[in-house]
């Protein structure tokens, strides 16, 4: 990675200016650079920072395609596959099994650090020409005109400048709020409780996914151990994140069942407050919102990042099939935004729908729940639609 206006007194002009060098920010910089397209990538969080972030992240064989792309996969180090995902309701009695032979694929997804993930990405960043990484301390000030945006930043060394065709925002929704975007937020009043526990039974390429009144507990392998985002009230959660080792694993078990054996361990826990949040247009005046920028979803079936990276790899393919001078302008962009719009409606409501359908104790919707997975265990071709939408977006329709 280069950082050569640092020290130049002129303002630099590229191409596109990418705020957040997140997984999402990262793969359309690398997406941008391999069509060619002059591109700096602008952070507030250092890469090392990044690269210590314990979270474990549910990759689609979808995004995996992608990232080979842009070569970033070979760099991956400890990555787990999932060849089959579970799924139940706690008190009911149909379980349904996605697999990978079923839909296709050679396998369904995959889980992966963050900080490793990260750490692939810097590294191929840095062999990456035409393309500044610029690390910034504090935010950064944006003018966006008819003609380009404006973008300056403190940094180490001193302050600086650059001029941009187009800005695009992932940075996870700060910039956005600042910009003046519109958002719409879904308050689901849940928490996601995420920790790392060991049971008697072996990752296997196996993942759960079991709905409880309270909401979804996932179960994903990783190298050893699995990865729990369990989700309950927010209250639950901080009581639950409160415990002592042995009474998480026993109220962990009673939730899940004995599926993997006894729960013998768990890691350090983290709560997060669960929001739905949305931008009501992705684009402005010379700007773009992609990722978490644009839309946060709930967790349930693992859908964020990946509906993330489609937005990148689908951006820089419509700004590389553009005339170079046009990369920017109002009627590109609206272009772009109605390509991408399928995609994300139908991913903002399948994760809607299964959270309002699922976490409650209501007699009613309980009975067209058993009846749902239920049928969606007999028939083959219903479960190969499911696999593939949530593996490749709406392409797969």
């Amino acid at each position: 990675m280069n950082t050569p206006f640092l020290s130049s007194s002129a303002t630099p002009s590229v191409d596109v200016a990418v705020l957040g060098a997140g997984p999402v920010g990262a793969a359309l910089a690398l997406a941008l650079v391999r069509h060619g397209l002059y591109t700096a990538v602008l952070d507030t969080r250092g890469p090392e920072e990044a690269q210590q972030d314990p979270r474990v992240l549910a990759l689609s064989h979808g995004s995996r395609l992608l990232l080979e792309r842009v070569e970033v996969w070979p760099l991956l180090r400890e990555v787990a596959p999932i060849r089959v995902v579970h799924v139940s309701e706690q008190g009911t009695w149909p379980r349904v099994a996605l697999t990978s032979a079923e839909a296709g694929v050679p396998v369904l997804g995959y889980t992966v650090e963050y900080g490793r993930l990260m750490a692939a990405f810097v590294e191929r960043l840095r062999d990456a020409h035409a393309l500044f990484y610029l690390p910034a301390v504090g935010e950064p000030w944006i003018r966006a005109s008819r003609e380009g945006v404006t973008v300056g930043l403190r940094h180490r060394d001193g302050a600086g400048a650059l001029q941009a065709r187009l800005l695009a925002v992932a940075d996870g929704g700060a910039t956005a709020n600042r910009l003046g975007f519109e958002m719409a937020s879904r308050d689901y009043h849940q928490c996601a409780l995420t920790a790392r526990v060991r049971a008697d039974v072996a990752p296997s390429g196996v993942a759960y996914e079991r709905f409880t009144p309270e909401g979804p507990v996932a179960l994903l392998p990783c190298t050893n151990d699995y990865a729990l985002i369990w989700t309950v009230g927010p209250e639950r959660a901080a009581a639950l994140a409160a415990l002592a080792p042995e009474a998480f694993c026993a109220a962990l078990q009673e939730r899940f069942g004995h599926r993997l054996g006894c729960f013998r361990a768990v890691g350090h826990r983290a709560v997060f407050p669960l929001v739905q949040r949305r931008a009501r247009d992705v684009v402005g005046a010379r700007t773009v919102l992609l990722g978490n920028a644009a839309h946060t979803l709930h967790p349930v079936a693992g859908q964020g990042l990946n509906l993330g990276l489609r937005d990148a790899w689908e951006l820089a393919e419509h700004l590389a099939q553009a005339p170079r001078d046009s990369i920017g302008d109002p009627a590109h962009l609206e272009r772009y935004r109605r390509k991408r719009s399928l995609d994300v409606e139908l991913g903002v409501a399948f994760t809607d729908t299964l959270v309002r359908l699922f976490s409650n104790a209501n007699p009613l919707l309980r009975w067209g729940r058993t009846a749902a997975l239920a049928g969606l265990g007999l028939l083959p071709p219903a479960r190969r639609f499911l696999a593939r939408r949530m593996i490749f977006g709406a392409r797969a329709l």
